[in-house]
């Protein structure tokens, strides 16, 4: 069910403990970080992001893609696509972010769809990603 891949995921340290890229403690409220070095489901790179004590990235505000923009940017690999946190694995068409059980775009209204997305292409598209066309628009995946 979960076969697709992307190469690169974002860490969103808000729910653990804030840190820096050097380990120390972060003074902003949400750091993105790229991971670059596997190809995973979504599920596994939810995981890994746990094991890290980071989350994937939850995405409720502009200012929340332009630190995700900028976190590209800076990374050694700009190149998506990069999963983010929402999935509607538990009800098709329903995206919650998987970090907070809440519905993508609840209270702050804030979504971020490619034009014509989410769209469930394959009928098993459950996962949401960035990248795919460049920029953070987001697509099922």
């Amino acid at each position: 069910l979960l076969s697709n891949t992307a190469l690169l995921f974002f860490l969103d340290p808000s729910f653990g403990t804030p840190c820096s890229d050097l380990g120390q403690p972060a003074k902003l409220k949400k750091q993105y970080f790229v991971h670059n070095n596997k190809e995973v489901t979504f599920l596994e790179a939810w995981r890994l992001c746990q094991s890290y004590g980071h989350r994937l990235a939850t995405v409720t505000s502009e200012e929340d893609n332009e630190l995700l923009e900028k976190a590209i940017a800076k990374s050694s690999n700009p190149k998506g696509p990069w999963y983010i946190g929402g999935t509607d694995l538990g009800s098709e068409g329903n995206f919650l972010w998987i970090s907070t059980n809440t519905p993508v775009g609840y209270l702050s209204g804030y979504l971020n769809y490619s034009p014509g997305q989410p769209d469930n292409a394959s009928g098993n598209e459950n996962c949401l990603e960035i990248g795919r066309w460049g920029g953070v628009v987001w697509n099922d995946v």
